[in-house]
Formats: structure tokens, C-alpha cells, sequence
């Protein structure tokens, strides 16, 4: 049974679907889409790592000055 389309049924397809296409932005809104999570991981990776280092800096200056003998010192004289 073939299928019998009236003009105007073709002529607004026509237009919607060309609307369609031309809605699509070329691709700049599908970057971002992309582009602004993985910023935003990158981001909060900067972040984590600068507060890791930090911790990590004041935990060795913390553990230097509980009178504990870091590994790069040598022993006192006279222990063994």
C-alpha cells in the first residue's frame, strides 16, 4: 500500500528538518559538552594535589620536630 503525502506534510518536514540541521550549532555546543567536564575534573585534580602536598610537607615538618631521627640523619654518637 503505498503512502500518499500531501505537500504541505512534505514542505513542513522540509523545514523542520532543515531547521534541525541548521539547530545543530556546528559542533561548538557538543565540545563543551565535553570539554567542561573533563575541565572540570582537571580542576579538582589541581586542587586535591596542591592539599595533598601541603599535607604532606607539614606532616614531615610536624614528625622533624618530635625529636625523632629522620632516615637521612646518622645515629647520635655513642648509640649502637
Amino acid at each position: 500500500m503505498p503512502l500518499h503525502v500531501s505537500p504541505v506534510l512534505t514542505v513542513t518536514l522540509t523545514t523542520l528538518l532543515g531547521s534541525a540541521v541548521l539547530a545543530h550549532q556546528g559542533g561548538w555546543d557538543e565540545l563543551l559538552l565535553v570539554a567542561v567536564p573533563i575541565a572540570l575534573f582537571a580542576l579538582l585534580l589541581v586542587v586535591a594535589n596542591r592539599r595533598a602536598t601541603r599535607a604532606q610537607v607539614e606532616r614531615d615538618a610536624t614528625d622533624a620536630h618530635d625529636g625523632e631521627r629522620t632516615p637521612d640523619e646518622p645515629p647520635p654518637p655513642g648509640s649502637s
